[in-house]
């Protein structure tokens, strides 16, 4: 099912959340993206919390390598990003 609201029920603050993500990666923002910016209350501020976290405690991994691996894990499951 897929949620209209997604597409233009954003506030001016979360519209433009959107934008910019699209702007750098040059591609229509996923619904993924579009519902963690509606409801940032719901999902979006807690997974994001959990996300850096998790990021933030990389070990020996540098920043490249670990853009590297979630560029070839989202490759694998034929995910966008």
């Amino acid at each position: 099912m897929r949620l209209r609201i997604l597409d233009d029920g954003h506030d001016e603050t979360a519209t433009k959340r959107v934008e910019r993500w699209q702007v750098s990666r040059g591609m229509r923002a996923p619904d993924t993206v579009r519902l963690l910016s509606y409801r940032p209350e719901f999902l979006g501020r807690a997974f994001d919390e959990v996300v850096r976290e998790v990021f933030s405690d990389r070990g020996d991994w540098t920043e490249g390598e670990l853009q590297l691996f979630a560029t070839f894990v989202s490759r694998r499951n034929q995910c966008p990003f």
